[in-house]
């Protein structure tokens, strides 16, 4: 795909175009560093840039997706059930199954805490990006631990009726974050971090047909529509409606399908497994922001395993800025799968029409793709394969072009 982006930057051809439309259709694009352990622990952070992965001999990577090289390779004891960077991708955070949560610094590599409060029959991890940072975890008897990644002191303590199994978080409409906790009773509660107060609550009809508590899923990526799933049963939740609670909005949308590892794509878009058949499936979201009654409708499902292999992880990125409209190309899916045979890939669920053969629409086109998919050549990589040219990735130059950048 680089050297796809590559061509187009120099030219704007038939032959391009053909190039760029095959991009138009679901496609591996990077197939990162791993090892033959199971990775079971996949999330995006620093933007979406960088990628960070657990498996369940301990390694725990984190790539970054620009370019495909790993950032962080580090190992903890025991399999790894959860992992998180935080929103400037200085800080990486797993918890394992023998428990403890464990926080790397990104630009050193070094080990900076260890939370041996976190036990390991317990779940929840995220980093909050509050003025100051935050990280919150699943801590003794249901609890939750919010603390201060500046000064790694404790901010507050929450008590979830029922505990909690899941976290997330989402904006409370102006600037500010709110936490979001799941309960093994389906209780979704929203609460203000700084005082520990709870602002609202709705009660989800979970079955319990997960077996563990981290098969318990509730995810938002920083929007306000969130996916819950209890391992059986998936829905969609419009979390702003814990606090705005005039709004006629209903409070949650069953899926009406049972889907394995469901991830939400920003407001508008859900992805998640079928592990029997290999396949990940698309859902839109619609309207993007209620209080209309939202509509969940599917899109297509794409075959992504083979030779026997099951999906183990999965997660989607929230979609970045791009060009947005009726006649804008359309927008970058970009969602990472791991497999049983321990590969870790990244794959963009584009479905689109086929491109016009104009200067413009490829111009289009590749704004498109290096704001919601950049893949750019490292000056070893370059001088390896295009040694006749000077290094001017097309992506870099194609967003110096519209105002943007990539750092």
């Amino acid at each position: 795909m680089a050297l796809a982006l590559e061509a187009a930057g120099l030219a704007h051809t038939s032959e391009v175009a053909a190039a760029l439309n095959r991009l138009r259709s679901p496609h591996p694009v990077t197939r990162f560093e791993t090892e033959s352990a199971p990775v079971q622990a996949l999330d995006f952070g620093g933007e979406g840039r960088f990628l960070i992965g657990g498996d369940t001999s301990g390694r725990v990577r984190v790539w970054d997706t620009y370019t495909g090289r790993t950032r962080l390779s580090a190992r903890v004891q025991g399999a790894v059930t959860e992992a998180v960077v935080n929103y400037g991708a200085d800080l990486a955070a797993v918890r394992g199954a023998r428990g403890g949560v464990q926080v790397w610094d990104l630009s050193t590599g070094r080990l900076v805490r260890t939370f041996a409060s976190a036990p390991g029959r317990a779940a929840g991890l995220t980093f909050v990006p509050k003025e100051k940072g935050l990280l919150a975890f699943g801590g003794r008897g249901g609890t939750v631990e919010v603390w201060d990644t500046a000064t790694w002191s404790r901010t507050t303590t929450l008590h979830p009726a029922g505990g909690s199994v899941a976290l997330t978080w989402f904006p409370d409409g102006d600037v500010f974050p709110v936490l979001a906790t799941l309960s093994p009773r389906g209780n979704v509660d929203a609460w203000d971090m700084d005082n520990g107060r709870r602002l609202g609550t709705v009660r989800i009809p979970v079955t319990g047909g997960a077996s563990t508590a981290v098969d318990y899923v509730l995810d938002a990526h920083g929007d306000d529509q969130a996916v819950v799933s209890d391992g059986t049963t998936t829905w969609v939740v419009w979390l702003k409606k814990l606090i705005i609670n005039d709004w006629p909005t209903p409070d949650f949308r069953p899926l009406g399908r049972t889907v394995a590892l469901p991830s939400v794509m920003g407001s508008n878009g859900l992805v998640a497994a079928d592990s029997k058949r290999g396949r990940v499936m698309m859902w839109g979201i619609d309207p993007v922001y209620p209080p209309e009654i939202p509509e969940v409708h599917y899109l297509f499902s794409r075959p992504i395993v083979t030779h026997g292999s099951q999906i183990t992880a999965l997660v989607a990125r929230r979609q970045s800025t791009g060009d947005f409209g009726p006649d804008a190309p359309p927008e970058r899916l970009p969602t990472a799968v791991a497999l049983t045979d321990g590969s870790v890939t990244l794959w963009d669920l584009t479905q689109g029409a086929q491109l016009a053969k104009s200067k413009q629409a490829i111009q289009d086109e590749l704004f498109q793709l290096c704001s919601g998919m950049p893949l750019i050549l490292t000056p070893q990589e370059w001088k390896k394969l295009i040694p006749e040219l000077p290094y001017a990735p097309a992506c870099v130059e194609v967003m110096k072009e519209r105002g943007g950048g990539h750092d």
